[in-house]
């Protein structure tokens, strides 16, 4: 069994020269923005417990404000509100990757035939764009273009099957796997992301196909090399 990781010290402050630029702009989207920064650049460390009112007094807001931020962060995957815990910078084990990943390969490989089923009620080249978007934020090895562009092209992946139910369920639990391996990326280099990226435009070009069957072998072999590069990272 892999050891569980290590948690980081709780957050209670923001560095001085992030507080006061927060500070100085006294909007919630500008929070945002800020608390965004500190995870990607790595002062808020995976793991990392959030001390709301303590963060909050730091910086000179109010507690409702910094929670709002937050709230926001959350959508995006970056931070995790475990139970009975309060938020957390987003950290996954092994073991709740290699989960995430056994739904995603039989749910991912499901919403590649119901798109081929769907098919002329999508845009074949609306795919292929994001395809094309995740390959140049790949050429140029940018992390962080590479995770907006990456969970952009599944949600239109998503959205082609015509299933709302199914697109729900993929992002509840795709979103914060998307944000903890781009965090752990940022420090590492192994990662094969112009590989990783032309899997995806494989994928768009077997749904642009009649084909199910080919649609669901790719998407299902592109699932299992995201799985082991997601697990290299969780290591």
């Amino acid at each position: 069994m892999n050891p569980k990781p290590t948690r980081e010290a709780a957050i209670a402050a923001v560095p001085p020269e992030f507080a006061s630029r927060g500070h100085a702009s006294g909007v919630p989207d500008r929070l945002v923005e800020l608390f965004r920064d500190l995870i990607l650049r790595g002062e808020w460390k995976p793991g990392a417990a959030i001390v709301e009112t303590a963060v909050a007094k730091s910086m000179g807001f109010s507690q409702p404000t910094v929670r709002e931020a937050l709230k926001h962060l959350e959508a995006e995957g970056l931070i995790l509100r475990r139970p009975f815990r309060s938020c957390e910078v987003t950290q996954l084990s092994r073991e709740e990757v290699d989960q995430i990943f056994r739904l995603r390969i039989e749910w991912e490989t499901f919403a590649a035939e119901l798109a081929v089923e769907n098919r002329g009620n999508w845009s074949v080249q609306d795919l292929k764009d994001a395809a094309e978007r995740l390959v140049k934020a790949a050429r140029n090895r940018d992390a962080e273009a590479f995770y907006r562009y990456d969970l952009a092209f599944h949600k239109t992946f998503w959205a082609c099957t015509g299933n709302a139910f199914l697109a729900k369920a993929l992002m509840q639990i795709t979103v914060p796997l998307f944000a903890f391996w781009t965090l752990r990326h940022l420090r590492e280099s192994e990662v094969n992301l112009i590989e990783q990226a032309e899997a995806h435009e494989r994928m768009a070009e077997a749904m642009a196909t009649a084909d199910k069957r080919r649609a669901r072998s790719v998407t299902r072999q592109a699932m299992k090399k995201f799985w082991m590069a997601g697990a290299r990272v969780s290591q």
